[in-house]
């Protein structure tokens, strides 16, 4: 470990931990920040949001190197974050609940990839929930387009899989990095959401200015979930109804607000199921929630169309852009929570350069002519190159000459049976499949033109698996990928000369 001296040292990360009556568990929150270990000098700041116990008292006597901040009235953990970053001099600023434990080795992961990163904002932990080493708390957030917030991965058994998709809507605050410039760009946290959302914020307007928030998996820590706010309650539905509204008012471009506005209002009214309004009780208590939520926004509608202005005045990705990266999830529904249904990164997505082939080696790497949907080669148990489709897989391939065969040659499907297939080419649906789990060769007959008529030379050819399916647990880890037939090979056959 390695703190700063005082005066003009550069300092590489401010450590900035807020608490409020925390007084039996902060220690092991701080114990664990101090026994980081980093190559260059941090700094710890504790900021106090007027706790009421001998929070103050503990700080002082057991933990004298660190700095203390005391606010004199509870301003809500937004605010005494941004107190703790006013006084900050890291060039990083890790911020923390004080029901947080860090694993040895977070600081130097989470420095080491923000330094690294040029275009990333902030980074998200690797949070396992407290008293538990299965399951999960979160891998970063995301949000979808009627403004409802999840953590991927929350009470979901650990899975390395999350790696395959590191890029994130959101970091959760209870455990985040944020470089110091780019929260300073931001304006920091918005004080107005005192509890909730917060982060969810700050992470949409900074991808909204171009910035990436990046989930590392490498820092890891625990979290005793809402242990200082509790869980459930009407207060925190409430909290996250208004704040929810809030986000959406204040974020998102005219167009999607029009698309969106009237849906997210009914939602307000009627997502007792998503956040059972008043913890389960009926009459005022939830009827309260959604009024009092709508109140709040209309009061402050002046602000929200300042903030409106504000952004629209820096945005550099619109959300057209955002919806496209996966960063707003196109939904108008309740999410699933703690899942990521975006196409991993594992998966490949590239352009096709120069001509397509006639002849497509799935298997190998490289392969020219697949588009998205691929996940990386493999080879089967007797050795052939091959590759798994998701869900979806789409590639091109050449033809010369009108008519002829398509063949596909497959190695696997669904482990219970056969994966149902439709094989589409151009947005026109050719034919049917059922791919087992041995080697097969399938033909599909194609038509003498092509789909738009016109004898196509390149055609777009899409494969739909109607059974998807995620593998089981193999080595020390699940293997999350959702998959839908092993191909390695693909081209036209059978082709008539014209004339």
């Amino acid at each position: 470990m390695e703190m700063p001296d005082e005066g003009n040292e550069e300092i590489a990360l401010s450590f900035i931990v807020v608490n409020r009556n925390g007084e039996e568990i902060f220690p092991a929150c701080l114990d664990s920040v101090f026994s980081q270990e980093l190559e260059e000098p941090f700094e710890v700041i504790v900021v106090d949001d007027a706790s009421t116990d001998g929070s103050v008292g503990l700080v002082r006597k057991s933990y004298p190197r660190a700095r203390l901040v005391v606010q004199g009235r509870n301003s809500g953990p937004a605010a005494a974050k941004n107190a703790g970053a006013a006084v900050a001099r890291g060039r990083v600023l890790a911020f923390l609940d004080n029901d947080v434990v860090l694993e040895e080795g977070w600081a130097r992961s989470m420095l080491l990839a923000l330094d690294s990163d040029p275009g990333a904002g902030a980074g998200a932990s690797h949070l396992m929930l407290e008293g538990s080493d299965t399951y999960l708390n979160s891998t970063g957030g995301l949000v979808n387009l009627l403004g409802y917030a999840w953590e991927r991965g929350i009470y979901l058994p650990d899975s390395k899989t999350y790696s395959l998709n590191r890029e994130v809507a959101y970091a959760c605050s209870a455990a985040m990095a944020v470089k110091r410039d780019v929260f300073e760009q931001l304006g920091g946290f918005d004080p107005n959401y005192f509890y909730l959302y917060e982060d969810v914020d700050l992470g949409w307007r900074m991808n909204i200015l171009g910035y990436r928030v990046i989930y590392v998996p490498e820092a890891r820590a625990r979290h005793r979930l809402s242990a200082t706010m509790g869980l459930g309650g009407w207060r925190n539905e409430y909290l996250s109804a208004r704040n929810r509204l809030y986000t959406l008012l204040k974020n998102t471009e005219a167009s999607t607000l029009r698309m969106v506005f009237r849906e997210s209002i009914y939602r307000l009214f009627h997502d007792g199921a998503f956040y059972n309004y008043g913890n389960g009780g009926m009459g005022i208590e939830r009827t309260l929630v959604p009024w009092r939520a709508l109140a709040w926004n209309i009061v402050r509608w002046p602000y929200i169309l300042r903030a409106r202005k504000s952004i629209r005045s820096v945005r550099r990705v619109s959300d057209a852009e955002l919806i496209v990266k996966g960063i707003i999830l196109p939904t108008l529904d309740f999410p699933e929570i703690g899942q990521d249904p975006r196409i991993p990164y594992g998966t490949h997505r590239a352009p096709v350069r120069g001509r397509a082939p006639r002849r497509l080696w799935i298997g190998k790497r490289g392969c020219r002519g697949l588009l998205y949907g691929w996940y990386e080669p493999e080879r089967s148990s007797t050795g052939i190159p091959f590759r798994w489709t998701g869900e979806r897989a789409v590639f091109r391939i050449r033809r010369r000459y009108k008519g002829g065969e398509l063949f596909l040659v497959t190695l696997g499907g669904h482990p219970d049976g056969a994966s149902e297939v439709e094989v589409w080419i151009g947005g026109v649906r050719v034919g049917e499949l059922e791919v087992g789990n041995e080697m097969a060769i399938h033909r599909l007959p194609l038509p003498r033109e092509g789909p738009g008529g016109g004898g196509d030379r390149e055609l777009e050819v899409e494969i739909r698996v109607a059974n998807p399916f995620v593998p089981a647990l193999v080595g020390d880890g699940m293997d999350g990928r959702l998959l839908g037939i092993g191909v390695a090979a693909a081209g036209i056959c059978g082709v008539a000369r014209e004339g």
